[in-house]
């Protein structure tokens, strides 16, 4: 009985810390959205972005997908995402943009990178048009992650 309480605590305590990185990713989005953006947390129409981000970057997660790497990989992802969401040459110019942040020798594995998830989102997922405004990735003690994300509440 004992180890159904204390799984049932670990559950509780695992969704009140779920709760309370949501409000604070939430806060954020809406202080870097400014008051003119509508920031909507959660599902829109049954669809919670955070799980097609997943699906998105799934191909591209090992077997060792946690830390430091998989955060990288969300972040690539979501600048890959966002990107798709403009048209063909304000893409490219941002693409270039964002690459040219980086040192020389990432710059063009990362462009090559970038384009393959654009190509990728356009192809898997073009009836999602919402833009992803912020993310956390939560380490879970199962040793998986929890990803929540706020996008924007209208298409773009």
């Amino acid at each position: 009985m004992a180890r159904k309480d204390r799984k049932k605590r670990d559950r509780a305590r695992q969704n009140a810390s779920r709760k309370r990185a949501a409000n604070r990713l939430e806060r954020r989005a809406r202080e870097r959205a400014g008051k003119d953006v509508l920031v909507v947390p959660g599902a829109i129409n049954g669809v919670k972005m955070s799980q097609v981000i997943e699906q998105f970057i799934e191909p591209y997660i090992d077997e060792e997908g946690t830390g430091v790497g998989l955060r990288a990989l969300v972040s690539v992802g979501i600048i890959a995402w966002n990107l798709a969401l403009l048209p063909p040459l304000e893409r490219e110019a941002e693409l270039l943009a964002a690459a040219d942040r980086f040192s020389d020798h990432v710059q063009l594995d990362l462009i090559r990178f970038l384009r393959e998830l654009i190509a990728r989102k356009l192809q898997h997922f073009p009836e999602y048009r919402r833009m992803v405004m912020e993310f956390t990735l939560t380490d879970e003690s199962d040793g998986g992650y929890y990803l929540q994300v706020v996008s924007s509440a209208h298409s773009v």
